[in-house]
């Protein structure tokens, strides 16, 4: 196993329900995102329903992740690095 310690950023409505700014999550280095979806609704029930559809494991269409503070697209697979940074924001915050 491959495994890397990241932080789970939160910002906005996700920060509120989080009752916090961030997390540290252990996870695969090479993790798809309904993995990391998962493992954050784990972490964080209070994201089901609210960020994290219920039904499909997967953050609702108003919410975005961002790796080291770029927005992906892709949403599908991560290849990440130990240390690295991903922010939940919604995707209604503008910019």
């Amino acid at each position: 196993m491959n495994k890397i310690k990241i932080k789970i950023e939160f910002f906005g409505t996700a920060k509120l329900i989080a009752k916090r700014n961030h997390i540290y999550l252990c996870i695969e280095k090479n993790i798809k995102e309904k993995d990391l979806v998962e493992t954050i609704a784990t972490a964080i029930p209070e994201f089901v329903d609210t960020i994290i559809e219920k039904n499909t494991c997967e953050l609702k269409k108003s919410y975005n992740f961002g790796i080291n503070g770029i927005k992906n697209t892709a949403k599908q697979s991560f290849s990440l690095k130990n240390n690295d940074s991903i922010l939940i924001f919604s995707s209604q915050s503008g910019g």
